[in-house]
Parts: C-alpha cells; sequence; structure tokens
C-alpha cells in the first residue's frame, strides 16, 4: 500500500504539479512562446491508473491556460520493452501474463518520438491533440517471441516464462484473506 500511495504522489507532481507550475509561470511572466509540446500518452483514452489521470488532468489544465499547445499522444510510451531486452541480456526471466495475446500495441521508441517531434513540429497547427504510434502491432506475446529470435541468433538464451492467469487471479484473492493490521 505505501509504495502506491509514493507511486501516485510521484505522478501527481511529475505528470499534474510540475506541468502546471510551468503552465502558470508561463502565464504569470506573459512568457511568450509559440507552443507549449506536451507528450501525454494514448493511454488516457480510456484512463485506469493514476498517471492516466493525471495526464489528462495535465492536459485539461494546458488546454484551459489560454497557451498554444500540441499534445501528442504517443502509443506505449513506457520503457516496458527496454526492461524486457534487458531483463533477455541478463539472463532473468521475462514475465508474461495470460496467453500474451491480449492488449495489443503499436510502440513507439523514445528515438522515434524525438524525430517525429523535430520533423513535424514546424507544421503542426496549434491547439492540437494528435495520437502517434510505430508501425508493427505487437502482444506482449508477440514481442517475447521477436525476443527470444533476437537472442537466438545472437546465441543468448532467453528466458519467457508465461503465467495463467488464473493463477493471479487465486494469489489476489488468497492475499485478500490476510490481514496485515
Amino acid at each position: 500500500v505505501g509504495a502506491r500511495k509514493a507511486l501516485k504522489k510521484d505522478v501527481q507532481h511529475v505528470d499534474m504539479n510540475i506541468n502546471n507550475n510551468i503552465i502558470n509561470t508561463l502565464k504569470n511572466y506573459k512568457i511568450d512562446i509559440k507552443r507549449f509540446i506536451l507528450v501525454s500518452g494514448a493511454c488516457v483514452k480510456t484512463p485506469k491508473i493514476d498517471i492516466q489521470f493525471c495526464k489528462i488532468e495535465s492536459e485539461k489544465i494546458l488546454i484551459n491556460s489560454g497557451i498554444p499547445y500540441f499534445i501528442i499522444r504517443p502509443t506505449c510510451y513506457y520503457k516496458c520493452f527496454d526492461k524486457m531486452i534487458s531483463y533477455a541480456q541478463k539472463n532473468k526471466k521475462i514475465w508474461l501474463v495470460g496467453s500474451g495475446t491480449y492488449a495489443p500495441i503499436y510502440p513507439l521508441d523514445t528515438d522515434e518520438l524525438a524525430e517525429y517531434i523535430i520533423n513535424n513540429i514546424s507544421e503542426v497547427q496549434e491547439n492540437k491533440i494528435i495520437s502517434i504510434g510505430g508501425e508493427k502491432n505487437y502482444s506482449m506475446s508477440l514481442l517475447g517471441e521477436e525476443l527470444r529470435l533476437y537472442f537466438e541468433r545472437r546465441n543468448i538464451e532467453c528466458n519467457i516464462t508465461r503465467i495463467p492467469i488464473w493463477l493471479l487471479k487465486c494469489a489476489r484473492y488468497f492475499f485478500s484473506l490476510l490481514s496485515f493490521n
């Protein structure tokens, strides 16, 4: 529970408070800027976790500020893929939950995102929200298979372990019965 509260506090600090402070500073000091670029996330379309709600709130703050904006919502701008590669390189287990075929995504790497911003920023109209994604549709299962093939070609073992979804549900039920008072 403590880690979840800390995480929520951190995402509120980064994804809301810092952006809000920057926006207020720009307004209060009447700093003239052509466009405020905010990197949000495609996941805000159907928010379920704290970081997604904070990103939406940050978007609203910017939109209502009167400052010209450009909001980019990249798909899968998380480091899960980098982590999987790093784990595989260290021969650590990569865990896939369920079949690994759920939630296909079009991941976008940080270099691709930066390249997109640099190449398109002069053409972007102000006060726009756009969603962008990578070119290939991945599921965690497909990504795991590509990692396995990548490391197999280099004679490095890739340790992918699948966890059945029913096992996680049982563990969650079991821990809900325990009392940690």
